[in-house]
């Protein structure tokens, strides 16, 4: 695809439709979800007036990237550029009003015959074709046939622009009046066989997000086993497939970028198969960070019976059960599946490293160079169904010749420190947990039953005491004054730019559970929407920059 096609499509998506909805005053257009397969791989719908709603066109015209956007058009755009701000529908003969569509679906039934496909809305099918021979000049071979206005371009790209909707089509090495027949049976899509007749999309849209992803498993399944070789790997494809979601959200919020990812029947009962349905009890959440604020956790709630079925099948892990004399049922049982991993600090660590000269320069040699690198603090708590078994474990694993494994008494355990001098692992089982981390203080606290505190609620506690799969990372304890220390690799002038920007974000965090899976960027400034904020701080870097 040529970078003139790309840079005119995004104009015409992002500046152009954003000045549209401050103008707009037209609603109730024919949903362009008629024209898209049910057949289809995934579908994407993008609200264009929800996001120009958001992003407030009139005061991202007064940013400074903005500005220095519009002085780049070539003068004999200029005033076809002022008109389309103006009045985008009747300028370029394009509908902004109209929800466009992205989606990937097969052409037939052989390899590498699947095309892509973008629908957007047409209010004057002249005018646009105008427009776009004087936006895109040489740029493609403009014909007409049948329904159409066809603009063609090398590499299987093509633009149709028909009474009422605009196609861009593309396949690999396709064939041009193959393209042109696919586009004709879209205009004729019985209404049966369109994506608005499908429940799953149709439950999706109902609940009026920013960006619309519906995914076709049996669709998505018979592409990928068209490229799939041995009957092993059609085999992990079927089975990854199965667990799949069946559609997404995202959405810009007040304070937040909100994604919601949404299972189907078959995902929600494996899901529960795998995993209980609670989150970490208030002892489990004692063991993830010892003053209840880490810089980032993940925990989960594992059924590990379940788990380990599919496990228990494979070679690997028979050899190992061997290895260890140890039984099946004894191995299932050793944990509980209560699990969690958190990194409580980072730490700025002194590493000798090898600096290699550029291969232009032949006279310089090789050196070495003392520089600062983060290290991060963990600890990794498990919880134990029998810790007994968990004994009978290690002293397997000490018992050889081989083993790193130290006994250091009282339960506690140590693999000492590599040829790189990275600091030690400790493990200590204690009751019915075993924790194990790179930093012996957290372990000495532990082992001499000093209390950790619970998780926080700036913490993410309420997700990870309710979920079975909870995630949290606290933005705002990064040091980036040390993280960005020696980063010879990102230029001076842009660190402040960077640290400004990343100082906007509150934190990151997740859950997922059988119905559904939200991840959520929260940010700290709370009077703006999220997109306009973004496209505050875009311009705040640039401004900086440049």
């Amino acid at each position: 695809m040529s970078k003139k096609l790309l840079i005119s499509i995004a104009s015409l998506l992002v500046i152009g439709g954003l000045g549209y909805f401050v103008y707009s005053k037209y609603f109730g257009k024919e949903d362009l979800s008629r024209y898209v397969p049910k057949s289809a791989v995934f579908v994407l719908k993008i609200d264009l007036m929800s996001m120009g709603q958001k992003a407030n066109f009139s005061k991202i015209s007064e940013l400074k990237m903005y500005k220095d956007l519009v002085k780049m058009i070539p003068g004999n755009q200029k005033k076809m550029m002022e008109d389309f701000f103006k009045n985008p529908n009747k300028a370029s003969g394009l509908s902004f009003t109209q929800a466009p569509y992205l989606f990937v679906n097969n052409i037939d039934t052989s390899k590498d015959r699947f095309y892509y496909g973008w629908v957007m809305g047409v209010s004057d099918r002249k005018k646009l074709s105008d427009y776009l021979k004087l936006s895109l000049g040489s740029f493609g071979n403009i014909t007409e046939k049948g329904s159409f206005t066809i603009i063609a371009e090398q590499g299987g790209n093509y633009m149709f622009i028909s009474d009422k909707v605009l196609f861009f089509l593309g396949s690999k090495d396709a064939n041009r009046d193959k393209m042109i027949d696919l586009a004709e049976s879209l205009l004729k899509l019985n209404p049966d066989g369109t994506i608005a007749s499908d429940e799953n999309f149709k439950n999706l849209t109902k609940l009026g997000k920013d960006f619309t992803l519906s995914l076709n498993k049996k669709s998505i399944k018979e592409l990928a086993l068209q490229n799939s070789g041995s009957f092993y790997d059609k085999l992990l494809v079927g089975q990854t497939i199965d667990v799949l979601p069946s559609g997404m959200t995202l959405d810009f919020e007040e304070d937040a970028i909100r994604a919601k990812i949404y299972l189907d029947k078959d995902s929600k009962d494996l899901f529960a198969k795998n995993y209980k349905n609670t989150g970490l009890s208030e002892e489990d959440q004692k063991l993830i960070s010892p003053d209840g604020k880490p810089v980032m956790y993940l925990a989960a709630n594992l059924e590990l019976k379940n788990a380990f079925s599919e496990l228990a099948k494979t070679e690997d892990y028979q050899n190992l059960l061997t290895e260890l004399s140890m039984s099946d049922e004894d191995f299932k049982s050793m944990f509980a599946g209560n699990i969690s991993f958190a990194i409580n600090s980072i730490q700025m660590k002194e590493s000798t490293e090898m600096v290699y000269p550029d291969y232009l320069d032949d006279d310089t040699e090789p050196r070495s160079e003392t520089i600062k690198k983060p290290y991060p603090i963990f600890a990794l708590h498990v919880g134990l169904g029998k810790p007994e078994v968990f004994d009978k474990l290690i002293q397997a694993v000490l018992s050889k010749e081989e083993s790193q494994l130290v006994d250091e008494g009282n339960g506690m355990y140590s693999i000492a420190e590599d040829i790189e001098g990275n600091n030690s692992i400790y493990i200590i089982k204690k009751d019915k947990h075993l924790l194990i981390s790179n930093n012996r203080d957290q372990i000495q606290m532990f082992a001499d039953g000093k209390p950790w505190q619970s998780l926080s609620a700036e913490s993410g506690k309420s997700i990870a005491a309710t979920k079975p799969v909870s995630f949290f990372f606290d933005l705002k304890r990064l040091n980036y004054d040390e993280l960005f220390e020696g980063k010879n690799d990102i230029p001076a002038q842009a660190i402040p730019a960077v640290k400004k920007m990343m100082a906007n974000f509150a934190h990151l965090s997740a859950y997922i559970d059988p119905s559904e899976s939200d991840i959520e960027l929260k940010m700290t400034e709370k009077k703006l929407n999220s997109l306009f904020r973004m496209f505050q701080m875009f311009d705040e870097a640039y401004s900086s920059s440049f």
